[in-house]
């Protein structure tokens, strides 16, 4: 059967990049990329791009940024249909940060188990790569941390010692909204990173007015 490999490539840094994840990249034949339209960028392929090989073929799979859930199912069968037609024996999708986490490949994935033989890869998780670029811990001792996304509506009731929010929303409103909800729930320490571990990172205190793409909040009492 022929073999995909989803590969997370890390938090955006080609160093930060493992070993099992390099040695799957050179193996492949040919390496599928998400973007968001036909012709947009990929941080995953500019963060490998030098380790793939020459006659390594480099086709986009497109995952629009629409809510429309057919619009979304429909993107989903046609990117797998892509991918199934390439002929290849080894393939890599290739996913910034690391698979676990919102992965756009698992959208294809029900579409694809059965006619191929995956095997995920991890990655450098991009809360450990903010982390370390903080230089804090998540965690000590016995506490408890959750993961969250800031773009939906109900951002929950969690009551851990530190919340990670990720998809941080833009609107001055929105970022309000998630300051008044650590607030509320006495999260004192409010810290913002953005593009950890790479030459565009960015630290700061508090969320500030002009919020990046592959950014996250990482509170803590």
């Amino acid at each position: 059967m022929r073999r995909l490999y989803v590969v997370g490539v890390g938090p955006g840094s080609p160093d930060l990049l493992t070993l099992r994840g390099l040695d799957r990249i050179k193996a492949a034949e040919v390496i599928f990329y998400p973007v968001k339209s036909k012709d947009g960028e990929s941080i995953a392929l500019k963060t490998v791009e030098h380790y793939i090989g020459k006659g390594t073929r480099k086709i986009p799979i497109v995952f629009p940024m629409v809510k429309d859930r057919d619009v979304l199912e429909s993107a989903w069968r046609e990117g797998a249909e892509r991918i199934l037609k390439e002929p290849f024996t080894k393939a890599c999708f290739i996913t910034i940060g690391d698979p676990a986490f919102y992965c756009t490949y698992f959208y294809l994935h029900p579409y694809l188990k059965e006619h191929l033989e995956v095997e995920v890869v991890p990655g450098v998780f991009s809360v450990s790569a903010c982390c370390a670029s903080l230089k804090m811990p998540l965690v000590l001792s016995d506490e408890s941390f959750s993961v969250l996304s800031a773009s939906s509506p109900d951002m929950g009731s969690t009551d851990t010692d530190v919340l990670v929010f990720m998809k941080i929303p833009k609107s001055r409103e929105a970022k309000e909204r998630l300051t008044s909800f650590l607030k509320e729930r006495g999260y004192s320490s409010i810290y913002y990173a953005s593009r950890c571990q790479t030459e565009g990172e960015r630290l700061a205190k508090g969320i500030p007015e002009d919020v990046q793409y592959m950014s996250m909040v990482i509170a803590k009492r």
